[in-house]
């Protein structure tokens, strides 16, 4: 297998200013491709991942700052990276919200929120790209959902909710554009090393996570990032509607 070359295309990768998100516009970077790096609303954080991966690597690297659950920003950031770098031709659906609340607590405006983000998200960028792809005949949409969506969690149901109903709308895309040459692939990560400041809730104890993966030791997003990468690729051309677990072996082997 020849190294992954993704020289000549432009990957939008959402929430993409830290964490997993970060790691895999990195990775895309390195392989060639142009990359657009979005988040929602902290411009100091997205300017400093822009200049980092601009130092970093010999590719275009722009920011664009974008609120997926937003019909009109996830059109306008289109346009604008379409003026700056061309049509995308891989998207990577990363952003996402993950609060902490009981059933009982979780509020209508909250859930919505969620789900905005999470879910419709996707589908409104999806949207916005596809007919670009269509016209060019190759497209890549890869969608992160998570672990909550195989074993649910706790005080997340809106979480694991809209993380369930990415793995539907990687399958519904992958028949609807599959004779436009466009593929629709899904990321399950397990537990990562990631920075959740922001997210009112602290850094979480992993070690009780740690125990229960059959390798032994939670991951960097970097390890999680090169899935992503090869999805994009040539090499990944056959491969379409799967769900991709990189977790260490927490499922289905989990311990209890």
């Amino acid at each position: 297998m020849t190294d992954i070359d993704l020289t000549g295309k432009t990957a939008w990768v959402t929430g993409s200013a830290r964490n997993i998100g970060k790691a895999i516009a990195a990775e895309m970077a390195a392989s060639g491709a142009n990359v657009v790096v979005s988040n929602r609303s902290n411009e100091a954080e997205l300017d400093a991942a822009v200049a980092d991966l601009r130092e970093r690597f010999d590719t275009s690297v722009i920011g664009v700052q974008t609120d997926v659950s937003d019909p009109d920003a996830v059109l306008d950031a289109v346009e604008t990276i379409g003026q700056e770098l061309g049509p995308v031709d891989i998207l990577v659906n990363n952003a996402a919200v993950r609060p902490h609340n009981p059933v009982e607590d979780i509020t209508l405006e909250e859930w919505n929120t969620v789900v905005g983000t999470n879910l419709t998200g996707p589908f409104l960028c999806a949207r916005a790209v596809v007919p670009d792809m269509r016209e060019a005949g190759w497209g890549r949409i890869i969608t992160m959902s998570g672990a909550d969506a195989m074993f649910g969690q706790s005080n997340r149901l809106h979480v694991a909710s809209t993380k369930a109903g990415l793995f539907g709308y990687t399958r519904a895309l992958a028949h609807e554009l599959a004779e436009d040459g466009i593929t629709s692939n899904c990321i399950a990560p397990g537990i990562a090393k990631t920075d959740r400041a922001g997210e009112g809730q602290g850094q979480p104890d992993l070690e009780p996570y740690r125990q229960r993966i059959p390798l032994g030791y939670i991951c960097d997003p970097e390890e999680i990032a090169p899935t992503a990468t090869f999805l994009a690729s040539d090499h990944g051309g056959y491969i379409t509607g799967q769900v991709v677990h990189v977790n260490g072996g927490l499922f289905p082997t989990i311990r209890f």
